[in-house]
């Protein structure tokens, strides 16, 4: 195999990973959006394990290319935007899910403080309102 194969082979080698990331954050993303929670610590480990990957191959990647004997031809500069078109769709996914965390974030907290509300005092009871539990502040006073 001549050396500018290599430096190809290994450009092939870190899209197929960098398709395999995008592979899972599409699939993280749809189980984003319906919700569930369960799987993400799944995908979670797949993704971990996907980057790594992808992480390993660039690495090895960037050595190959360093060497004096790799040729940067036009089968290289095609390669390399096809592997910098899949990292940033990677990329775009990612910030993608990561909103779409920040979102459900937002609705847990809001449940959880509507919740710790009605034991705080801020429902009813069968008695009527309930009253505050903890320390209280009159507004306007230090």
């Amino acid at each position: 195999m001549t050396a500018p194969d290599e430096l190809l082979q290994a450009l092939a080698a870190e899209r197929a990973a960098l398709a395999a990331l995008v592979a899972v954050l599409e699939r993280e993303q749809v189980l984003l959006a319906a919700g569930e929670a369960e799987p993400i610590e799944e995908i979670a480990r797949e993704k971990e394990q996907a980057v790594h990957r992808a992480e390993g191959l660039g690495a090895a990647r960037a050595r190959l290319a360093a060497r004096p004997d790799q040729a940067q031809g036009e089968a290289a500069a095609q390669a390399w935007r096809a592997l910098l078109g899949e990292a940033q769709r990677a990329r775009s996914l990612n910030e993608a899910n990561g909103r779409l965390i920040a979102v459900q974030a937002g609705f847990v907290h809001a449940r959880l403080a509507s919740l710790v509300g009605t034991v705080a005092g801020a429902g009813y009871g069968p008695a009527g309102p309930i009253p505050p539990s903890g320390p209280a502040r009159v507004l306007g006073a230090a």
